[in-house]
């Protein structure tokens, strides 16, 4: 299955795999590989590009996205795609890792942002915007007044030693419901069906932006390295 090949073959920079289905709505091609290493666009995250090779010629991936009507594929999106049609012909797909990689570690970051508020504070609700943005940067942002600077500094203190150390992070899907899935930390448990790494130190050095404004704070994630 498509879904359960990405996120087993996460850290797979490259495949050698077939077309299924190859496609245009609203003037964009799109295909659907049997063997699927790009991530869709989806909580935050961004879609991953890269590369494919057909027939000895370069495309470029600019865009990843969820099947319009509501499978469990992945849309590439294909830049200047000639009209042939691309099924069943076999091809080599190459991710653009250095861009994925930064969605990996920014994704663990906010994971491990919330995970630490909650130890702090016990009992918060869910951010009300998490965001991945493609400069190196990703924010969380609560509706919490007991979220203030000074206990920011507290949990950059906790998550900085947290990544030094290291600690494995685990997802996994729900074996009643298709598509859901779940990304634990230690006892730590929450909904998510995105692409991260491994381990926190993965992470590696990072810097927190705090600000409260119009009764929503945000806390901005940058890395550093």
């Amino acid at each position: 299955m498509e879904e359960a090949f990405i996120y087993k073959n996460k850290y797979l920079k490259e495949v050698k795999t077939n077309v299924l289905e190859d496609f245009v709505q609203n003037d964009k091609h799109y295909l659907v590989l049997e063997k699927n290493i790009f991530y869709p666009q989806g909580g935050g995250q961004k879609g991953d590009r890269g590369s494919i090779f057909v027939d000895g010629t370069e495309f470029n991936v600019v865009n990843t996205v969820k099947d319009f009507n509501g499978r469990s594929v992945a849309l590439l999106e294909i830049e200047n795609k000639n009209e042939e049609s691309w099924v069943g012909k076999e091809v080599q797909v190459f991710l653009n890792w250095a861009f994925r990689y930064q969605q990996m570690r920014l994704h663990s970051a906010l994971h491990l942002l919330h995970y630490f508020i909650v130890q702090v504070l016990e009992e918060i609700e869910y951010p009300t915007l998490s965001m991945i943005n493609t400069d190196g940067t990703a924010i969380n942002q609560y509706q919490e007044e007991r979220i203030t600077k000074e206990l920011m500094d507290e949990v950059y203190s906790k998550i900085t030693s947290e990544i030094d150390k290291g600690g494995k992070m685990v997802t996994y899907p729900d074996l009643e419901k298709e598509g859901y899935r779940y990304w634990k930390y230690k006892d730590y448990i929450i909904p998510c069906g995105g692409i991260h790494a491994d381990d926190v130190k993965e992470i590696g050095k990072i810097s927190f932006d705090y600000s409260s404004k119009k009764g929503h704070q945000t806390i901005k994630i940058k890395l550093e390295d």
